[in-house]
């Protein structure tokens, strides 16, 4: 995982909380987020071939799985769903990755207030 990714993986992160707040969850009640390839091109100050690859490094598709993309058609983009991995204290070892909940993100946020 290049440093790049783990900068997009984080701004993204930062933009779920933003999406918490705006009640932007899906019919499941996930929270989405929407990172077009140019808003990934305006943060990342790159081009288009490297958005498009940072993003399909991250996509649970052809990367590592840190963020789930679903298509919405009709030319609006995708809804992408930031997924938090899960660390095994005891072996030190990433375990698996897994969408965050919804109520998890609220609980956390309103210990946090």
């Amino acid at each position: 995982m290049s440093s790049d990714d783990k900068i997009l993986y984080g701004v993204m992160l930062d933009r779920m909380s933003l999406s918490m707040k705006n009640g932007w969850v899906d019919k499941e009640n996930r929270v989405y987020i929407i990172f077009t390839i140019d808003d990934v091109r305006e943060m990342m100050h790159c081009g288009e071939q490297k958005a498009v690859k940072l993003l399909a490094e991250l996509d649970s598709v052809n990367g590592i799985g840190l963020i789930e993309k679903k298509r919405q058609g009709l030319g609006k983009p995708n809804l992408i769903y930031v997924k938090n991995f899960v660390r095994n204290i005891e072996q030190g070892q990433v375990r698996e990755f897994q969408n965050c909940e919804n109520e998890e993100f609220k609980n956390n946020e309103d210990e946090q207030l």
